[in-house]
């Protein structure tokens, strides 16, 4: 994986390595599913006193189809404010437990794989973003990378809000007018991503 470090890296150079970065990114994103799939199923099942357990009348505990997770993030801090240290301690233990699981199967390591490349992918996009397109080829190209980013084609949220708002200075609405309109004649005249 080559990254283009070269700031006068043409627009197409960079929409290039930009596209091969998202592919990879979301061939990786598939198979960290794959592992927190296999990871949850061989995780240990709690025991039966964790399971019925609940604080604040909570359950700690949902039970996914590929296996069983800790209810909510707040879980470990309300056992703290309501001194459950006993239980606390148990449900730390099988957490500990579950996160050995995680990394054993790979999975830590590939999540910190793709947060790399997810950042390198972040950096290209701010690259393609402030470089000055020269040509209407370079604004489809830029499209283009839009569209790989966003992976459906549509308008961003932000930019369809404004196109919506008609309090918004007329302006603002023409720019995103302009951005709604080339990602359609861009979706038009390439083929999808895969």
């Amino acid at each position: 994986m080559a990254t283009i470090s070269n700031k006068a890296a043409s627009i197409a150079e960079m929409v290039d390595e930009f596209a091969a970065r998202i592919a990879e990114i979301e061939k990786i994103d598939a198979e960290g599913y794959r592992l927190e799939a296999v990871s949850l199923a061989n995780v240990p099942v709690p025991d039966d006193e964790l399971l019925e357990a609940k604080v604040f009348g909570r359950p700690l505990f949902d039970q996914t189809r590929d296996g069983w997770r800790i209810s909510r993030c707040e879980a470990k801090r309300d056992l703290r404010v309501t001194g459950e240290i006993e239980m606390l301690a148990r449900l730390e233990a099988w957490d500990a437990r579950r996160e050995e699981t995680f990394v054993a199967s790979g999975l830590r390591a590939l999540e910190g794989c793709l947060a790399e490349l997810q950042s390198e992918a972040d950096a290209l996009a701010a690259r393609i973003a402030k470089a000055p397109a020269a040509t209407f080829d370079d604004i489809v190209l830029k499209a283009q990378a839009l569209r790989i980013a966003r992976k459906d084609g549509v308008l961003p949220p932000r930019f369809a809000a404004i196109l919506a708002d008609d309090e918004r200075h007329s302006s603002d609405r023409l720019g995103a007018g302009i951005v709604r309109d080339v990602l359609a004649l861009v979706a038009a005249s390439t083929p999808a991503q895969a």
